[in-house]
């Protein structure tokens, strides 16, 4: 009888052993296998939803920056613009103003007319037949211009020769020659001189400052101005 009832016991052991392996079998690898499974995907998702997202925020953020930066250059080029131009009108403006004076010039050599007997032959051909060689012109100035600016620039502008000498002593310019007509071609006493208004002043052109309206002619004499209104000399 002993035996029959250990080997009940042992059966009944075994049977109860199997059982209970193959319930801690069954459910705890698969369990814990799924449970992976779903943190893994869980995890992959959610690095890539956060990956997703990064760029996106990125791209807003470079496209409002990229807006930003337009709309800056865009402003800072408009104004650099309106104050380009506002530069430039103003400089017209000085200009404009600068060049509001003007004077008539004139340049004649009529008294050679009345002295030919004394006057080179060799220069007739650059004599005019009227003896003018620029006639009455209204021309701009510069505030602070001289007479022999006007004469300067007027002569370069029509082509016309001018010759003169400075004379530091005076600190004054001499013309020596207009039009390739010289001093000493119409006698001992023949040579320039200039007229402001009519009257003959007693320095170097380069030395009288020009004053709106005013009337400059630049004339040839054959009697050291006597002939052309130098006996009433205007004074500085």
């Amino acid at each position: 009888m002993r035996p029959k009832y250990i080997n009940t016991i042992i059966l009944i052991g075994a049977v109860l052993c199997l059982l209970t392996v193959a319930f801690f079998w069954g459910d705890s690898p698969e369990k814990s296998s799924e449970a992976g499974r779903v943190q893994s995907s869980q995890a992959v998702a959610g690095s890539n939803d956060k990956k997703a997202s990064v760029p996106e925020k990125t791209a807003v953020s470079k496209l409002q920056k990229a807006g930003n930066t337009s709309v800056a250059e865009a402003t800072d080029q408009a104004q650099t613009a309106v104050g380009q131009d506002s530069s430039r009108a103003a400089g017209a403006g000085k200009d404009t103003a600068a060049l509001a004076n003007t004077c008539t010039l004139a340049v004649k050599c009529t008294t050679i007319l009345d002295h030919m007997d004394k006057f080179d032959n060799r220069k007739l051909q650059v004599l005019p037949p009227d003896g003018v060689i620029f006639p009455g012109t209204t021309v701009a100035f510069l505030q602070g211009e001289s007479a022999f600016d006007v004469l300067q620039r007027e002569m370069k502008k029509a082509g016309l020769h001018l010759e003169f000498t400075s004379v530091p002593l005076y600190k004054s310019n001499y013309i020596e020659g207009i039009g390739n007509i010289y001093e000493l071609d119409c006698g001992e006493l023949s040579g320039w001189v200039y007229r402001v208004n009519g009257l003959v002043p007693g320095y170097g052109c380069n030395l009288y400052e020009l004053k709106d309206g005013d009337v400059v002619e630049f004339v040839y004499t054959c009697n050291l101005g006597r002939d052309v209104g130098g006996n009433n000399f205007q004074g500085e």
